[in-house]
């Protein structure tokens, strides 16, 4: 047998294992998901009772009591969907081991029979590979093609596994952003606590959405926080489930809520959803009492309009009497992002005249809200 054989033997091989544990790593998920799915109904349980302590004052102790109480068995589950998810994620780094191994095979000399075809050699013939390999395996990973003698990333089929990191020959891709425990967060946050106490600051949880993150390390992470002492500022659209915003209230200081629109139908049209959820879960934060700064991004094309304004300023007055509310002009500054992920930037958006901006603030004003432009 040759050696070009045995590589290619080893290299599907590897697949295989990496295809059984990538297997195993998603049922396990799987099951962490029905978990959590049962953590979700524990805590609408939970929330049902504390509407009808809202609307019955003097049954509020009972009702309160036992919300805590099924609170306490949705945590339960939270924690062992989260001991899941690791097992699912202890396979999951296995088959990226395989992986890894497979990959390295490939820009081995004598690997040539193990490149798919039509693809060009990882290194000439003879030569020892001292850039990262120019071909892959395009049944592992089908969002790669083989274009021109180079692995381009199919973006409409991305998982996110940063393949393409590994093969990009000039090494201009790269991975942005990194996976971080609630211990590696606490250890940085320590370092800034005299900060803290001496400003009155604190920690600050923002986009992508939070509250659409894995709520059990949310959880984890702030409890983590409340223990060492340290304020929270949780910033969100609001687009998420009730039960997502009353399991974090006792942790939070202060929310940053995005309203867009007045409107549901102009909501839609600009955002793809409408806004009932938001203005729905904007009044349950302001029967709750918690303290809210309303973030209104001012887009011409979109809400610069003096009747979009009015109807912001009306919703969300009949939910709440927020903190304050920021009017935050529109501005390009994340256009670049666009071309990195081979997109257009979208021309139909423009920052607004300062004149008009001001004029909505004392529209806000004049409405009797603490109205401040900019962040």
């Amino acid at each position: 047998m040759t050696a070009s054989a045995t590589i290619a033997e080893e290299i599907e091989a590897l697949h295989v294992e990496a295809a059984a544990y990538q297997a195993t790593a998603d049922a396990i998920a799987a099951e962490a998901e029905s978990i959590q799915a049962e953590a979700e109904a524990f805590l609408a349980e939970a929330e049902a009772f504390q509407e009808k302590a809202f609307a019955s004052p003097s049954d509020a102790e009972t009702f309160l009591a036992k919300a805590k109480a099924i609170s306490s068995e949705a945590e339960a589950y939270y924690n062992k969907a989260k001991a899941v998810s690791a097992r699912a994620e202890a396979f999951q780094l296995k088959a990226e081991a395989y992986l890894a191994r497979a990959i390295s095979l490939l820009g081995s000399p004598g690997a040539q029979s193990a490149v798919p075809p039509g693809a060009q050699p990882a290194v000439p013939p003879g030569a020892q590979p001292t850039a990262p390999p120019s071909v892959y395996n395009y049944d592992v990973h089908p969002h790669l093609s083989h274009q021109a003698g180079q692995a381009r990333p199919d973006r409409d089929r991305c998982s996110g596994c940063g393949a393409c990191v590994d093969v990009c020959a000039t090494g201009a891709r790269e991975i942005v952003g990194k996976p971080w425990t609630v211990s590696d967060i606490l250890a940085l946050v320590k370092r800034d606590l005299p900060f803290y106490e001496s400003s009155g600051g604190g920690v600050t949880l923002t986009g992508g959405e939070p509250l659409a993150q894995d709520t059990g390390q949310l959880m984890a992470l702030l409890r983590a926080l409340h223990r060492e002492g340290v304020s929270v500022t949780i910033d969100t659209c609001g687009h998420v489930p009730w039960a997502h915003i009353a399991r974090v209230l006792p942790y939070v200081s202060l929310f940053l809520y995005d309203v867009k629109c007045g409107d549901g139908e102009a909501h839609r049209l600009f955002t793809g959803q409408d806004n009932a959820r938001i203005l729905d879960n904007l009044a349950r934060l302001g029967r709750s009492g918690a303290a809210v700064d309303i973030s209104i991004p001012v887009i011409g094309g979109v809400n610069a309009q003096e009747s979009a304004m009015e109807a912001i300023a009306d919703a969300i007055a009949a939910r709440i009497i927020p903190r304050r509310v920021r009017l935050l002009p529109y501005h390009a500054t994340g256009s670049g992002k666009y071309a990195k992920l081979g997109r257009s930037y979208p021309d139909a958006f423009f920052t607004p005249d300062a004149a008009l901006v001001e004029s909505f603030r004392k529209m806000f004003t004049d409405k009797g809200f603490h109205t401040i432009v900019g962040a």
